[in-house]
């Protein structure tokens, strides 16, 4: 079964307006049937469109419902259609808010009333968008709790089986080097044993005694062709690949987490860390290994104002204007 979204304008002098421009991540377009302005869903090939009034859960596929929350109103995301005149008229007035000069008593009013419309403004508009938004935020955790909930055993066992493939495969291949450089070794030796064979024997022959010496030479370091790898095992739909990655001196191979935040270090792990740094102001490592927490040394700033005091850091007001609460 085929769901298709079928969007008819709600206003068709605002499409005029529009003129097919994008607004507010909606495409406005003319409608597709004059005697309807509205949105609908077509279920193709043989179910017909829902009426306007009718809830979205009377025509949408059961499969789609099931996997929503009891008496989800998906028709209210659907039908969502912002209108883009609010944002029209939220540019013009802030363009000419901008353009204020704010400057003595008289400019402070001006700023102070352009702002009040503003704030109101975007208040009414962040409104007109909370019911829609609301519930598509619940939709998204809904899905997403769903998706995790259906792939959760399967990737744990991807995970768990995939570390055993990877550790198997890197001990076989151990195993197979060692064999290799096993027949490697021996390969050569009877290499240099027949080196000697063949020096006896030119000696034996009656050789020129230069010739001998550069055989006998040759016969200390004679190698064997490189002998061939064993064939691998043939993995079809995996493939082993290495994951470089840092861990503080002593971590367990099996820890859960081999990167500890700064708050979860042991004090052995801490004075490791501390060496680090130390290794860092000496140019020994790069400072990028460690990134400054400014949300916690501002929060210190905010808290501590004019007595904020830590090296080489000074607090500062930024500045800002709230809205006061109308009465």
């Amino acid at each position: 079964m085929k769901l298709e979204r079928r969007e008819i304008m709600p206003d068709e002098s605002l499409a005029d307006q529009v003129g097919g421009q994008l607004e507010f991540g909606v495409e406005v377009f003319e409608p597709l049937e004059e005697s309807e302005n509205r949105f609908a869903l077509d279920i193709e090939p043989d179910e017909p469109a829902s009426p306007p009034n009718q809830s979205i859960a009377l025509v949408a596929p059961p499969l789609i419902m099931g996997a929503l929350p009891e008496n989800f109103p998906l028709d209210t995301i659907l039908r969502f259609l912002p209108d883009v005149r609010l944002k029209r008229q939220l540019d013009a007035d802030a363009s000419a808010a901008l353009a204020l000069n704010v400057t003595g008593p008289d400019g402070l009013v001006a700023a102070d009333t352009a702002l009040g419309s503003l704030r109101s403004q975007v208040a009414f508009i962040e409104q007109c968008f909370k019911d829609p938004t609301d519930l598509a935020n619940q939709l998204h955790k809904r899905l997403t709790g769903l998706r995790g909930d259906f792939i959760a055993r399967g990737n744990a066992a991807i995970q768990t089986l995939g570390r055993r493939l990877y550790d198997e495969k890197q001990r076989l291949d151990r195993e197979a080097a060692d064999e290799r450089r096993r027949l490697q070794a021996e390969a050569d030796r009877q290499a240099r044993e027949q080196a000697a064979k063949d020096v006896a024997a030119a000696a034996a022959a009656g050789a020129p005694k230069a010739a001998l010496k550069e055989m006998k030479a040759a016969a200390k370091v004679a190698t064997a062709p490189p002998v061939a790898a064993a064939p691998a095992p043939v993995l079809a739909s995996s493939s082993t690949v290495p994951q470089w990655r840092a861990r503080l001196k002593g971590t367990p191979a099996d820890a859960t987490e081999p990167n500890p935040a700064m708050t979860d270090l042991t004090p052995a792990q801490l004075a490791q860390i501390r060496t680090l740094m130390l290794a860092v102001t000496q140019g020994l490592a790069p400072c990028a290994c460690f990134e400054i927490n400014w949300g916690y040394i501002n929060k210190i700033a905010a808290a501590d104002k004019t007595t904020f005091d830590l090296p080489e850091l000074e607090a500062y007001d930024k500045g800002g204007v709230r809205g006061k609460a109308r009465r």
